[in-house]
């Protein structure tokens, strides 16, 4: 039964589809921490804060990588995909923020003996994972759609 339906084309396409935008997520986090922790180590930034100007890094790099790498989308203009990236990231950036402050905020009245910065990683790790799945289906849906030929976009 799951050997057929892993068999239909779309499902196919969705796996490896899929793949590469965890791969093209994956480096976008390693982008997001990296900068996460330059600016709440060495500038002593509140993380809360460190976390708007990481994840506003991140998504540019991952606007390339999934235009360029998952999603493979060449022909499409890289202007109307970028208004709808940014349009989709800013939902998605306004969730992860708000998720990660949250996260942050009950990891202060739980965990009082953890460092800030650790904790800004685990709610950042835990905002990511769950803002990934609708970043996923409207970047598929919406942002890179394949256009039927002599649809207009």
């Amino acid at each position: 039964m799951i050997g057929r339906l892993i068999q239909h084309p779309s499902i196919r396409s969705h796996l490896a589809q899929g793949s590469k935008f965890l791969v093209a997520g994956g480096l976008g986090a390693v982008v997001d921490f990296s900068m996460l922790n330059l600016f709440t180590w060495a500038f002593s930034l509140d993380p809360r804060i460190a976390n708007i100007f990481s994840t506003l890094i991140a998504s540019v790099v991952v606007f390339l990588l999934n235009k360029y790498f998952a999603f493979r989308d060449r022909e499409g203009s890289a202007g109307t995909q970028a208004g709808r990236f940014f349009l989709v990231y800013a939902l998605a950036y306004v969730l992860n923020v708000s998720f990660t402050a949250l996260f942050i905020t009950i990891g202060v009245r739980l965990l009082l003996p953890i460092h800030p910065a650790l904790l800004a990683n685990l709610s950042k790790a835990a905002a990511i994972g769950v803002v990934m799945f609708w970043n996923y289906f409207l970047l598929h849906s919406f942002v890179f759609r394949k256009q039927e030929s002599g649809a207009r976009s």
